[in-house]
């Protein structure tokens, strides 16, 4: 259904998913924020990246550091030029290199406070259905670790799945 939407109605949605993020509270109190940099057929981030920076906001990016194992970090970027100077993986998502010195969202002293999610479909239950290989789900998983533990606990980052209205489904069910 997605890929069937009209590029008009798209570009609305795209509008609109900003507009309504960008008024959340959770947003305009973030000091810190990761966010994905989208590919064609996701709800579209520029926006949201652009604002982020513009309110001086700490911007986080994800990069796949093991395909194999389906992890990755999130990565400070210094601002979007810097975003768009980087590789793209094989995806044709850039990401930030990690041969530099960056802050990592997972070990920085201050804690991320929102995490914006892609995914392929939400419900009202706040569950989210993400490309199948766990890549968030393990990222997010380092974080619980972290909040849980009892020498550097840091509190969770709020977690925000973000999509256009052909990936809202009434159920998300997960198959294992």
């Amino acid at each position: 259904r997605l890929r069937g939407m009209q590029a008009d109605a798209r570009a609305i949605e795209n509008e609109s998913v900003s507009a309504r993020v960008q008024g959340l509270e959770v947003f305009q109190s973030a000091r810190s924020v990761a966010l994905f940099v989208s590919m064609p057929e996701e709800v579209a981030t520029w926006t949201l990246i652009s604002r982020a920076f513009a309110d001086r906001k700490r911007v986080y990016i994800p990069v796949v550091t093991s395909y194999e194992r389906c992890e990755m970090r999130l990565l400070e970027a210094l601002g979007e030029g810097d975003i768009r100077s980087w590789r793209a993986n094989h995806w044709g998502i850039p990401e930030p290199p990690l041969d530099e010195q960056r802050r990592d969202a997972l070990t920085d002293a201050d804690a991320l406070d929102l995490m914006i999610l892609p995914g392929v479909a939400f419900d009202a239950h706040a569950r989210r259905l993400g490309q199948g290989k766990g890549f968030y789900d393990r990222l997010i998983s380092r974080f619980e670790a972290r909040a849980a533990s009892p020498s550097h606990p840091c509190p969770l980052p709020f977690l925000l799945g973000i999509g256009l209205s052909p990936q809202f489904v009434p159920e998300v069910r997960h198959i294992f």
